[in-house]
């Protein structure tokens, strides 16, 4: 049995995998921003799950990670948790390994594995609580960008320096308009959307030329309802000696992350 987690800014996903890679069961519980906090979140609700015997963990948490001790150095938007260790706390709990990894970094695994036979060059994208990103090329994440924080991209927005994710994650969408991505039909609404998350990939584009961009997150969930306009301005913006990469939905838009841990399990098994 394998244990997955996604933590994010606002959630945690946590699902279960059998030994032949099948998922047989997964939950949501809120991310609590203290960290000792959650720690008893997640062990109750673990363990209410009635399975026991994990073979490995595979965690993925936000931000900046050392990977070979399991501190987290940045804990990404929402999360104030430096210095804290989830794998030697996870493995005090299970007595069993724990792999850790950026959670963009795995989604993009993942992706990345999902469509090899189709691109070579992969940029995943999670626009949720914030922005993060990943970039593979056959299936190997980019070493000089390990650390891939896109939502951290300055830009002059209405006026004044503004990071990224500060006007188009899934966060400033609710701030700005008052609801969540799902409760939002307005196409006006979805253009104005689509052209803030266009400011940042215009920048991104012509220096990595990734093939393909696939979304994830809460807001990758509703790529349908964006992608032609994002599509329109790319086409609009970019440079024709510039290749402009396929725009799509990822193939698990709230899943690519716990299935990167899958694969971080497999990698180190």
């Amino acid at each position: 049995m394998y244990l997955t987690i996604d933590v994010g800014g606002t959630k945690t996903l946590i699902a279960l995998f059998n030994r032949n890679y099948k998922l047989i069961k997964k939950t949501k519980i809120v991310t609590n921003s203290n960290y000792q906090q959650f720690l008893k979140d997640l062990k109750k609700t673990i363990d209410n799950l009635k399975f026991y015997d994990f073979d490995s963990i595979g965690l993925a948490v936000p931000g900046i990670i050392n990977t070979l001790s399991g501190e987290i150095l940045h804990g990404g938007v929402n999360l104030s948790w430096q210095k804290a260790n989830p794998v030697i706390d996870l493995h005090k709990i299970y007595s069993t390994p724990v792999f850790i990894g950026n959670d963009a970094n795995l989604a993009g695994l993942y992706e990345s594995i999902y469509f090899k036979d189709s691109f070579s060059k992969v940029m995943y994208l999670t626009i949720s609580t914030g922005i993060g990103g990943s970039y593979y090329v056959d299936q190997q994440l980019d070493k000089q960008l390990t650390n891939f924080e896109p939502g951290k991209m300055i830009f002059d927005h209405n006026g004044k320096k503004t990071e990224w994710e500060k006007f188009a994650s899934g966060k400033s969408i609710v701030e700005t308009y008052g609801m969540f991505a799902r409760d939002i039909n307005d196409e006006t609404i979805w253009k104005e959307i689509s052209s803030n998350i266009a400011e940042g990939l215009l920048a991104i584009i012509p220096v990595l030329q990734p093939e393909v961009i696939t979304f994830g997150g809460s807001i990758g969930v509703f790529f349908e309802r964006y992608a032609k306009y994002l599509n329109n301005i790319l086409a609009k913006e970019l440079d024709h000696a510039i290749p402009r990469p396929r725009l799509i939905e990822a193939n698990k838009p709230e899943e690519a992350v716990v299935y990167g841990c899958l694969e971080m399990i497999k990698l180190n098994s």
